[in-house]
């Protein structure tokens, strides 16, 4: 199925797509990790027969495959780089696996970063993202070994469920400090933080037990 699509590096410079993937800043060595996709709906209903019954408001998306711990293919995101929403839609069709970004890629030697996002994954080291899966499903690493990294949100309900979740269930959690008001790891990047920055801020406002429950109180008041 995606030998269909059109990889990033063959894209003209002005492309759209492209232009989405400089304008986010992606690091070049994961240029190769998007496609572009003429027609999203025609392209899903390929994989998934009948995914969407109607072609009407079919568009181009730039799409981010999901593979598993063997390099299999089992889920993707479109992205849309125009005004069509929702922004992300994400499609697995092996009903097996959980929708767990970065699989194939990380060490299960090291500590491992877990973000919302495919794209904010792309620029920490072993990284994987949730992608809408539920923190507890589908990867067995010890709690001590990851950090889960959420989108810096104080306002936003779901976002907040899922980091009281975190914290009961003993996980490490980074509660962004105040000083950094930016939405997510990518619009950092893009705002001018290094990775280097991104990475000691984890470092320094990382929290698990019963501090993470103290610092997610002062992280709920700050101004998102």
């Amino acid at each position: 199925a995606l030998s269909q699509l059109v990889p990033m590096h063959q894209l003209v410079t002005t492309h759209p797509a492209k232009k989405f993937v400089y304008d986010r800043l992606i690091p070049k060595e994961h240029w190769d990790k998007f496609f572009f996709c003429p027609r999203f709906y025609e392209w899903s209903n390929e994989i998934i027969p009948g995914k969407f019954p109607s072609l009407e408001y079919d568009h181009p998306r730039v799409i981010i495959p999901f593979y598993d711990r063997s390099g299999s293919f089992f889920a993707y995101q479109g992205r849309a780089f125009g005004k069509e929403q929702p922004k992300y839609i994400t499609i697995k069709f092996d009903k097996t696996k959980q929708k767990i970004y970065g699989l194939d890629r990380i060490d299960l030697n090291k500590p491992v970063m877990i973000t919302e996002g495919p794209i904010d994954s792309l620029f920490l080291d072993n990284a994987i993202a949730l992608a809408g899966s539920d923190a507890d499903g589908g990867i067995n690493i010890q709690h001590q070994q990851c950090t889960m990294i959420y989108d810096n949100e104080p306002r936003n309900k779901e976002i907040c469920k899922e980091i009281e979740k975190t914290i009961t269930a003993g996980r490490n959690v980074c509660l962004w400090p105040e000083y950094n008001s930016h939405k997510d790891i990518n619009d950092m990047i893009v705002a001018g933080y290094t990775k280097h920055d991104i990475e000691n801020q984890i470092k320094q406002f990382t929290f698990s037990g019963v501090a993470a429950k103290l610092r997610f109180v002062t992280w709920r008041k700050t101004n998102g």
